[in-house]
């Protein structure tokens, strides 16, 4: 889990929703950075309609605005799966589905880089055979008993 460096409050909320809505790109960032849910646990809705509107409004993928807010919302995808039982985030997931967002769809994948190409493991064998164990007092006495 990621060092938390500021505790959001309530007061901070609407600041933080405008910079969102029309801060500089820098800003922005810090602002999706402090609302993840890897550093704060905030589960106001109007937060992550602004998150999901940004996130929208952004169209390069190379954007690194849109890159954080993309984090932010896989980070609470995340969240809904493994912790289904959090009463804030089963009323956060209730009233993100009244707006028409469901956390439940595949998250669309990012583009692969330029150059790289997935390689299965069955493609290098070697790669999974393991080495003997042997302790280092077998492999000293190794030598010795030799013929």
């Amino acid at each position: 889990m990621a060092k938390r460096d500021h505790q959001i409050d309530v007061e901070d909320i609407p600041h933080l929703l405008a910079t969102l809505g029309c801060g500089t790109e820098n800003a922005q960032q810090r602002v999706l950075r402090l609302l993840c849910p890897c550093r704060n646990r905030v589960y106001d809705v109007e937060v992550w309609m602004a998150i999901f509107r940004t996130y929208d409004s952004r169209t390069d993928d190379t954007d690194l605005v849109r890159h954080r807010a993309k984090h932010a919302i896989d980070t609470l995808r995340k969240q809904a799966r493994t912790n289904p039982f959090s009463p804030y985030l089963l009323n956060l997931v209730k009233m993100l589905a009244e707006q028409g967002i469901h956390l439940n769809e595949q998250k669309e994948s990012l583009p692969a880089p330029k150059g790289h190409t997935k390689i299965a493991l069955r493609a290098v064998p070697h790669i999974r055979r393991r080495r003997p164990v042997t302790s280092r007092r077998a492999r000293a006495t190794r030598f010795l008993h030799a013929p």
